[in-house]
């Protein structure tokens, strides 16, 4: 699962960039007639690498010192700390591979342009691309979960943030829908300190009723209602 995902990524890149090779094109051209939702992948890359600054000044910007505060102002997440460092280090993430796919930048810093700061939206429940946070309730106790959810057009993402697990256990990430159904969006282990995880599921935003991190027997760990989405 991990390698073909990772191999979504490097196609989408490079079609995002026009650096495929007829071999490549072949094997993205089957692979979007498999899964329509990759070349809209192809089209929000492009889109937002339009937004950023040509590659040489990028390279020679140096960021703003209040580079920090102006995303938080952004996004209405100043008094709200823990939001801030679950999207946060996505937002300088996306820009930085934007970056390597199209000069081959190593290193970069995020400066120059204001429309980074907007990147990441903000809006009601279901708006695509926004982190919603999960109240979690029935929370094992000893352990330590925060949660939130992000709608995408492929599905809904789910991101975590837990301790206190036992090292080496096995856990799952599961969305429910309206029905009831259990739709895994991934596992991990348990380990020392705080696991981070985002997973993908594949249940769009408007289906997706409740989040839950769950044992591998089953037994609930931790557990969300996501709240509806309008329309």
């Amino acid at each position: 699962m991990t390698d073909a995902r990772d191999r979504r990524h490097e196609l989408v890149a490079a079609a995002a960039t026009d650096r495929l090779d007829a071999t490549e094109q072949r094997e993205l051209d089957a692979l979007a007639a498999a899964d329509p939702t990759v070349l809209t992948e192809v089209a929000e890359l492009r889109e937002v690498m339009a937004r950023l600054v040509s590659v040489d000044e990028w390279h020679r910007a140096t960021p703003p010192a209040d580079l920090e505060e102006r995303i938080l102002s952004a996004t209405d997440e100043l008094a709200d700390r823990r939001r801030a460092r679950i999207w946060r280090p996505a937002l300088l993430g996306v820009a930085a591979t934007a970056l390597v796919v199209a000069g081959g930048l190593v290193g970069a810093a995020i400066g120059g342009s204001d429309d980074v700061t907007t990147a990441v939206p903000v809006g009601p429940p279901g708006e695509l691309g926004a982190v919603e946070d999960v109240t979690v309730v029935n929370v094992a106790p000893g352990v330590d979960l925060e949660a939130a959810v992000v709608a995408h057009t492929w599905g809904t993402e789910a991101i975590i943030d837990i301790g206190g697990l036992p090292v080496g256990e096995e856990f799952e990430i599961v969305v429910l829908d309206a029905a009831g159904s259990r739709i895994e969006a991934g596992g991990f282990l348990g380990a020392d300190g705080v696991v981070h995880c985002r997973m993908n599921a594949a249940v769009l935003r408007e289906d997706a009723t409740a989040l839950q991190v769950e044992r591998a027997d089953g037994s609930v760990v931790g557990w969300g209602e996501l709240p509806p989405v309008a329309g």
